[in-house]
């Protein structure tokens, strides 16, 4: 079934974009609209953003019709990349999107408890009872996202004893699971049961549109000096876009419809009547434009559903107008103005910025509920709720966004490098890289300091980083592993971050010194002059370190290159893919260099710990990450007036030790958030 795009577009701005104006967007009666009467803001960082229509993004468009409409054979889970990122207890993440386990596929499950362990795994009577992990143990892998140790294995029909090892050493029953028989030592052992029959047939795995019906939008502009794909100031829509947003929907809405009609419709589609319509037009138009629908509003659509052949072709042209229409394409950023001149975010436009903010998707049911019920009015309320928030799983994966954008490693995909040099350079490696920064990141930003991005000691790798780092790991899984010496610098001592600021087939003090000055520390450096000389050439008889204190001799060079080089050369133990090495060219490396004017000084360090030592206890770094928190968070740009609210926020970080989970509270519930001028 196709709808024509021609009467699209006709909706999309007619019954569609003329509701702006109905819906109070800078031309309706203020005071009738919910949630705008609120704690004016008192200060002037709480107007520090213009009133705005903020266009999703294709990860925020992909996300939220994912989550609305779940894809599947027969209706299913959001998108993955990860089975973190579903119910990994009885889902996992195939071909993109979480699915239900087959019932022969049992999910062993430990919590931690917070407790660091080096390795656990299962043993019982489906593997001899192995004692260890080489002995034939089923090793568990560590997901950071719900503190477990977790396996997932194919069993056959019957009953077993097991229990879960861990260290190899101490033996323990399955707390998650109940039945258990006595292990003949005065303990017990779990049991299992397994009794699934013969297995059903495996559903086809949806397709690539379905999984991602943003992929062919536009690529997001940012501009000069902003990292993210989210900037407030980019939100221009061409033909291309409007052509795109119609075929997205059309394909949206072809999937619903043929995979869950009665799911979304509320009723069966062959009994359907004027209140199942209604319903339908009311729920997901709330859940699409992340707001009621006012009267006249859900006339319209259920007249638009009732023009149509049938039910079915109805239900489908409503979702195109719906998935097209400005109401959903835009995040409605206007407010309503206060008494004292000032402009608040109304109640619903604060449950769209705080779900967006942490979560990257529209705001669901229950938040939609609490902004209706008044529960977003006070900065008390709003922090309440972001702590909230902040538990679901969606908050780690926005976390990682976060990380990558702001770290710039997303460039690391299809990045080139050598390969007679670097044979193992591939996309899984790449892959494996990003992943290693988006759970440190992560893990950090919702439960831990500002510290903790630069020491730890510990870091999660697969076997492929593993390879990589000289580590010892088993099995294909992430787990969580002590790190080398010489790599307990945090997000410095990471491959993503080595190899993106690498060339294919040397190192790049400059490029290296460039992202501690730029990412680390919000310090711009002036552009190279026209005429600046070539990088030097790779040389067989020197180091990089000569290489490059022979052109940052060059007086046409030296200002900037002496504020970027010598912090690069604290990076030389590392290759252009971020492997160790102890020499270049057979000649020793010298990985000492100096962090100049930072905090009122200059910091030589030896090595690329101390470098990230002094990083962590930095101020002028901690501001730094306050403001690209704050920048990814909000998509605002540089002003007099971000300014302002970014400074009182570092200094309510820097008086919680770095606390980052209080810093997301903070950065979504304070005035300066929710206000507007």
């Amino acid at each position: 079934m196709s709808y024509a795009r021609s009467s699209t577009l006709v909706l999309l701005f007619g019954l569609a974009a003329t509701g702006f104006a109905g819906a109070g967007l800078g031309c309706g009666d203020a005071s009738t609209r919910p949630g705008g009467d609120g704690p004016p803001a008192t200060t002037e960082c709480a107007r520090v953003a213009p009133q705005t229509l903020r266009l999703l993004t294709r990860r925020e468009y992909e996300r939220t019709v994912l989550d609305l409409f779940p894809v599947s054979a027969t209706s299913s889970g959001p998108s993955c990349t990860s089975d973190a990122g579903c119910a990994i207890e009885h889902e996992s993440c195939v071909a993109a999107s979480c699915q239900a386990d087959p019932c022969k596929l049992h999910t062993f499950v430990l919590p931690a408890g917070g407790k660091t362990w080096g390795k656990v795994h299962v043993a019982g009577s489906f593997n001899g009872w192995a004692g260890t992990v080489a002995g034939g143990g089923w090793e568990m892998t560590y997901v950071p996202q719900i503190d477990s140790w977790v396996t997932k294995r194919p069993l056959d029909d019957g009953t077993y004893d097991y229990k879960l090892v861990v260290d190899e050493t101490t033996w323990l029953a399955d707390p998650k699971n109940p039945l258990t028989d006595p292990d003949g030592f005065g303990g017990v052992n779990s049991k299992l049961v397994m009794a699934c029959g013969a297995p059903s047939p495996t559903p086809p795995l949806p397709s690539d549109a379905d999984l991602h019906p943003a992929k062919s939008f536009p690529v997001e502009s940012r501009p000069e000096g902003f990292a993210y794909d989210d900037s407030a100031a980019a939100g221009i829509v061409t033909t291309v876009h409007v052509e795109q947003y119609m075929r997205a929907a059309e394909g949206i809405a072809n999937r619903v419809i043929a995979t869950d009609l009665d799911g979304v419709l509320g009723c069966s589609a062959a009994n359907v009547d004027a209140t199942c319509i209604d319903g339908f037009v009311r729920d997901t138009g709330r859940r699409l434009f992340r707001r009621p629908l006012a009267d006249d509003e859900v006339a319209k659509y259920v007249a638009l559903v009732g023009s149509q052949a049938d039910t079915k072709t109805g239900v489908s042209v409503a979702l195109q107008v719906m998935l097209s229409s400005p109401f959903f394409l835009y995040r409605s950023e206007i407010g309503v103005p206060q008494a004292d001149g000032t402009i608040r975010l109304d109640a619903f436009e604060k449950a769209t910025l705080l779900s967006y903010g942490l979560l990257g998707t529209g705001p669901d049911d229950a938040l939609l509920d609490v902004a209706a019920s008044g529960g977003l009015d006070t900065q008390e309320a709003l922090a309440a709720e972001a702590q909230h928030l902040l538990d679901d799983p969606r908050a780690r994966d926005l976390a990682g966004t976060f990380a990558v954008e702001w770290l710039g490693v997303e460039r690391l995909i299809g990045a080139d490098k050598n390969a007679q040099a670097y044979p193992e350079w591939n996309d899984a490696l790449q892959t494996s890289m990003m992943t290693e920064t988006r759970e440190r990141v992560s893990r950090a930003m919702v439960g831990g300091r500002y510290a903790d991005l630069f020491v730890g000691g510990s870091t999660f790798v697969d076997a492929k980083l593993a390879s990589l780092y000289g580590i010892a790991q088993a099995g294909d899984g992430f787990t969580m592993v002590a790190e080398p010496a010489e790599r307990r610098a945090g997000i410095l001592g990471e491959a993503s971050v080595l190899a993106s600021n690498a060339y294919s087939d040397q190192t790049s003090p400059v490029r290296r010194g460039l992202f501690v000055r730029q990412r680390l520390l919000c310090q711009e450096v002036p552009p190279p002059p026209a005429n600046v000389p070539a990088v030097p050439t790779v040389s067989e008889g020197g180091t990089t370190r000569q290489r490059f204190e022979q052109h940052m001799g060059d007086g046409a060079c030296a200002g900037c290159h002496q504020r970027m080089d010598p912090i690069g050369f604290g990076f030389e133990h590392f290759d252009p893919i971020g492997r160790w090495r102890d020499d270049e060219n057979g000649l020793s490396i010298d990985a000492s260099g100096v962090l100049s004017a930072v905090d009122g000084k200059d910091h030589p360090f030896s090595t690329l710990p101390e470098l990230a030592t002094v990083l962590s206890t930095s101020a002028t770094a901690e501001a730094c990450f306050v403001k690209q928190t704050y920048r990814f968070a909000t998509g605002a740009g540089d002003s007099p007036d971000t300014a302002c609210a970014v400074d009182e926020m570092t200094k309510r970080f820097q008086a919680s030790g770095g606390d980052m989970r209080a810093l997301l509270v903070d950065v979504v519930s304070t005035a300066a958030f929710m206000g507007r001028k």
